[in-house]
């Protein structure tokens, strides 16, 4: 069953915004605006953090521990954000308490920061009792959720409590999203389930929205991950397979394409804020993004085998990362053909000599219309560790400009190295922004960074690129429209990770 998938990366947790407990950079002017009698909001919502955690069998209470000091944690939650529990159970049990607190003694209802609603009641259904309820019999498996319109600051424990003990392991996610500046999550908009045992493009919840919401798609999927699963835009598919719409505006179900037809089971939620209805700039999005090889290291002496790829449209930037483990050549990008004009920035490279990782960029200005490759990728010497990770990014206009990239090396011992912070040559136009690491190890998270499009790793939704757990070494995250470069915090499950190699790139469009 692929829910076991996310068993396995309940250690990869995905965290958007930073650290700290105060509240972020901002990504552009918060300061609202009219355009045609309708508000325009140059900062929406922002992913404070997206964590899963497994749960042990023969129990019907689970907590999360603040980070760094379980495998399984989440990060201080910030003041106003909203939270959301999805949990995911082997029977019909249903959540029937939540807590947010901040204490190493235990998270219950005696020290509670606050206490999560239950999903809105319900007397429709054969399930009953909760509108975010549901069991699949075929599946075996079912959902439920709870959430928190505003949560405190330096919270960093989440208990969850369901209906009846599992017999087997259990999961629950826990999302934090920040409202946009000014303004706060209000109510439930609209909340669901649906189900469907046997689909590969499957549809998912249909949200009723009176406002420009935040659409929460908890998916627990079966069929593979090699070959998705994908949310149909403007959705992105988290670190866990789950569907997110931030300032959405669509009560068009979106579709979830996965490998053979698995089925799924979906709760979802739809949570609006004071701001009602509104519309933010967006002036980037991913065509395209995949892992050659399927995020297993492949060899290249010194040429990498040919990379073939989704049509391009002419214009858009096409950006390949290349990391290598263990190869004592220490190979990193040469050259690039194929679709255009590629450049290797030398300051995009690195080397970590103790763990023998190297990591290294390229980057095409203006993708040659319709190409489907073959993209070649020379390293500077041959390897049989190297994994490379593909990116599209289409503008709505204009033509693409590289801005800076830099590469710093962390010591080892540190569970919490920060990214590469870049002092970007242009402020004005919108970014779009890299962050990379190379690792021994694997990271558990990185804040700041939500956009996860799955790229075919055979484990993994979030851009990370690994071959097994032990395996992992790199991964490769970005943001788009954003002028925030400031450096991001990587996390680590190890007491003492080794030393690790980070990377950033940037590029704006006129």
């Amino acid at each position: 069953m692929c829910r076991l998938l996310k068993l396995c990366v309940s250690l990869f947790v995905l965290v958007g915004s930073a650290f700290a407990q105060g509240m972020p950079a901002r990504d552009r002017p918060v300061e609202p605006n009219i355009s045609n009698g309708a508000l325009v909001l140059n900062r929406g919502m922002i992913l404070h953090q997206d964590v899963t955690t497994a749960c042990l069998p023969g129990t019907s209470s689970c907590t999360f521990s603040v980070c760094p000091t379980s495998d399984n944690c989440m990060f201080p939650t910030v003041t106003g954000s909203a939270l959301i529990v999805a949990a995911y159970v082997p029977t019909r049990a249903q959540i029937t308490s939540a807590y947010l607190c901040n204490s190493s003694s235990g998270c219950n209802s005696s020290n509670a920061a606050a206490t999560f609603s239950l999903c809105p009641r319900t007397d429709v259904g054969t399930f009953g009792g909760s509108a975010c309820a549901i069991y699949n019999p075929t599946l075996g498996y079912g959902n439920d959720l709870a959430y928190l319109l505003s949560g405190a600051a330096g919270n960093s424990f989440v208990t969850v409590n369901v209906s009846a003990t599992q017999t087997s392991g259990w999961v629950f996610n826990v999302i934090e999203v920040e409202p946009p500046s000014g303004y706060s999550f209000s109510a439930v908009d609209s909340a669901g389930t649906t189900s469907n045992s046997t689909c590969t493009s499957c549809t998912m919840g249909a949200p009723t929205l009176t406002a420009t919401d935040l659409v929460f798609q908890f998916n627990n999927f079966n069929g593979t991950a090699s070959t998705g699963p994908f949310f149909s835009s403007p959705y992105i598919t988290d670190g866990f397979a789950n569907g997110l719409c931030f300032d959405c505006r669509t009560s068009k179900a979106p579709t979830m394409t996965q490998g053979g037809a698995g089925g799924t089971v979906v709760s979802w939620i739809a949570l609006k804020t004071t701001a009602g209805r509104y519309s933010t700039p967006s002036t980037m999005s991913i065509p395209a993004h995949s892992l050659p090889g399927s995020g297993s290291g492949i060899s290249c002496s010194p040429s990498c085998p040919n990379i073939t790829v989704p049509s391009t449209t002419s214009g858009d930037l096409l950006r390949i990362y290349a990391a290598d483990n263990a190869d004592s050549s220490a190979p990193h990008i040469s050259s690039v053909s194929g679709c255009g004009k590629w450049v290797v920035p030398a300051s995009c490279q690195n080397a970590v000599a103790g763990p023998s990782l190297y990591q290294s960029c390229a980057y095409n200005l203006a993708a040659t219309s319709s190409c489907t490759g073959p993209i070649t990728v020379t390293m500077s010497g041959s390897g049989v560790n190297i994994a490379l990770d593909y990116w599209e990014i289409h503008q709505t206009s204009g033509s693409w400009s590289y801005d800076t990239s830099g590469c710093t090396t962390n010591p080892s011992g540190n569970n919490l190295p920060p990214g590469e912070a870049l002092t970007l040559n242009d402020t004005l136009h919108p970014h779009v922004i890299f962050q990379t690491i190379v690792n021994s190890g694997g990271v558990s998270g990185i804040t700041s960074y939500p956009w996860t499009t799955n790229g075919g790793s055979p484990t993994l939704y979030n851009g990370t690129i690994a071959t097994d757990y032990l395996g992992y070494f790199a991964s490769d995250m970005l943001r788009l429209d954003t002028t925030d470069a400031t450096a991001p915090t990587w996390a680590f499950p190890e007491i003492a990770p080794a030393a690790t190699g980070v990377c950033a790139d940037a590029y704006y469009h006129n």
